[in-house]
């Protein structure tokens, strides 16, 4: 059968992103006398490297600096020289005399800093030392939900209260009957004249299952109507999907979150129900994220059989999966969006598609991050991200950029090309994203949506006769 999705590359066997990226039902094989080079001594950074380094910090720290560039050395996706980890090792020490001698006594910040520039010296954009902040900030981009009511609040010019900016679809607040525009007299009785919107969100914010009692003005002049809201999970929603005319569908992916495989089937499943088979998936502007979310997509559109082979950076395989049975939506005729902002995971689907056969590109040619990256939690709250691995298509184009030795990128390499370009007049496309994005918050539609050029061609191609 053909290739699947990608390979993937220098992917750690430990990690568990790695065995979800599977057809809903598979077989694993493991390749026989397979052996995973990240296992293989010694590395490139020597050990005579790091002696000394973190002169001056507590013991534990140092051991913290040599632990996280072993990492590193060990699992980014290309060969380190030991000249290279010379010159990293270098500026970690000047930043680390520098800030002791500026009087810096947190020694955690001085570690921080240490990595963070161990981890730039790699000329890898994507590979970062994450302090905790950063890292809460990670994981909160790729998280299912929040604990809230649902509302995006406004500053009101008068001051005479908060103003409710957008309700979210499926939450507490919606389901309360709140509005956009509402204004938010008080909550729980205490007055938000003169407050600030983060005032108004430490008054709505509270434990699950409590509820907030909302003064609201929706009408100038008239007195004030009473909603009783129940804080509990408001859901990050990264998918939705409508029927267009005839017999064609439109669902739109955001972003591959945790949860964004789960969403897709439960948009698309009413679709087909309906006898929708031709589909248009949107990801123009969708940056990436979770491989795994993105890979059971792809497989939903594939039949019994078909491989996905995981190779290593030798091109060794490691192994294979096979699907049990037929992805829920085989058979379906398929156009892909894109755009310069579809990076990685949205690369990785278009491309899949398309060299499979499912699939035609309308847009334009997309980012061209064909890299892949591991997140680790690490020392006490921290993270760190690790570009391990490149991906190709299934016919074994690569579509990542070309950098030069200092990391920047290469102008006009890499990226996929569509099938059907399309191009926008100044404006339009920004005002089409913006009313995407209103609407997956929302769950509205817009009541005269722009004029969207792209999904006219995707009509237009699905309309034609069957590839």
């Amino acid at each position: 059968m053909r290739l699947m999705l990608l390979l993937l590359l220098t992917l750690p066997l430990h990690a568990g992103e790695g065995v979800r990226v599977i057809p809903v039902s598979a077989t694993y094989n493991s390749a026989p006398n397979y052996t995973n080079p990240n296992r293989l001594a010694p590395p490139n950074l020597k050990e005579r490297q790091l002696l000394g380094i973190g002169s001056g910090l507590s013991s534990d720290r140092q051991e913290r600096i040599k632990t996280r560039l072993r990492h590193m050395d060990r699992w980014f996706v290309d060969n380190v020289p030991q000249s290279q980890w010379d010159e990293i090792i270098a500026g970690m020490d000047r930043i680390r005399r520098r800030k002791l001698s500026q009087g810096e006594t947190d020694q955690d910040a001085i570690t921080d800093a240490m990595l963070k520039h161990a981890a730039k010296g790699l000329n890898d954009p994507l590979t970062k030392y994450m302090t905790t902040t950063e890292y809460a900030a990670n994981k909160k981009n790729y998280a299912t939900s929040y604990k809230g009511v649902g509302i995006q609040l406004t500053a009101d010019p008068k001051k005479r209260g908060i103003l409710v900016g957008l309700v979210y679809r499926d939450s507490p607040a919606k389901k309360s009957g709140l509005q956009a525009g509402d204004l938010i007299l008080s909550v729980d009785g205490k007055s938000l004249k003169g407050k600030t919107p983060s005032d108004a969100v430490g008054l709505l914010t509270g434990e699950v299952g409590t509820h907030a009692l909302l003064a609201i003005a929706r009408t100038p002049g008239a007195l004030p109507s009473y909603y009783r809201v129940a804080r509990g999970d408001v859901k990050n929603h990264t998918v939705f999907a409508r029927a267009l005319s005839g017999d064609i569908g439109y669902v739109r992916i955001s972003k591959f979150s945790d949860s964004t495989d789960l969403e897709f089937n439960d948009e698309v499943q009413p679709l087909k129900d309906q006898g929708i088979r031709k589909l248009i998936i949107d990801v123009r502007g969708n940056r990436g994220g979770r491989v795994w979310a993105g890979a059971h997509i792809i497989s939903e559109f594939y039949a019994q059989g078909t491989e996905t082979h995981h190779v290593d950076r030798r091109g060794s395989r490691v192994g294979t999966y096979t699907a049990k049975e037929d992805g829920r939506f085989r058979g379906f005729n398929v156009v892909v969006l894109t755009d310069e902002n579809s990076a990685s995971m949205s690369e990785a689907l278009a491309v899949s598609l398309r060299d499979n056969r499912v699939a035609q590109l309308v847009g334009g040619k997309t980012y061209g991050k064909g890299t892949q990256q591991n997140t680790w939690p690490v020392d006490g709250g921290r993270g760190e991200r690790v570009t391990n691995g490149r991906s190709y298509g299934p016919n074994g184009a690569r579509y990542d950029a070309r950098r030069t030795k200092s990391g920047a990128r290469i102008r006009g390499s890499g990226g996929v090309t569509p099938d059907f370009p399309v191009s926008y007049q100044p404006g339009v496309k920004a005002a089409i994203l913006n009313e995407l994005e209103l609407e997956m918050k929302t769950g509205d539609a817009p009541a005269s949506p722009t004029a969207d050029p792209a999904l006219l061609r995707a009509i237009d191609v699905l309309s034609g006769p069957a590839a």
